[in-house]
């Protein structure tokens, strides 16, 4: 009997952004719009659609995106290449 196990691919490590003290000067709030592209052996590339006004902040997020690890999509039970779009909400206060 083949599987029909459908879902998408799912974030299963989520290091949050830390950023350098010289950043954290700037108050800030903002989100940043950004499409990850997950391959079936779970490796992915971030791509910013939106950014937030402050490319440094920008950067630091999709490094840390970077680091996170995903679970890939499936379609019939079969790994398959997915892209997901999600927006990151970064707030930087004192």
């Amino acid at each position: 009997k083949a599987s029909t196990r459908n879902e998408d691919a799912e974030a299963t490590s989520q290091p949050d952004v830390s950023l350098p003290t010289e950043l954290k000067k700037r108050k800030f709030t903002g989100r940043i719009l950004v499409q990850v592209t997950v391959e079936v052996d779970g490796s992915h590339e971030e791509t910013l659609i939106q950014g937030s006004g402050d490319a440094d902040i920008d950067k630091v997020v999709l490094n840390t995106l970077s680091r996170w690890k995903w679970r890939p999509a499936y379609r019939d039970g079969e790994k398959v290449k997915s892209t997901k779009k999600f927006q990151y909400n970064i707030r930087v206060s004192d």
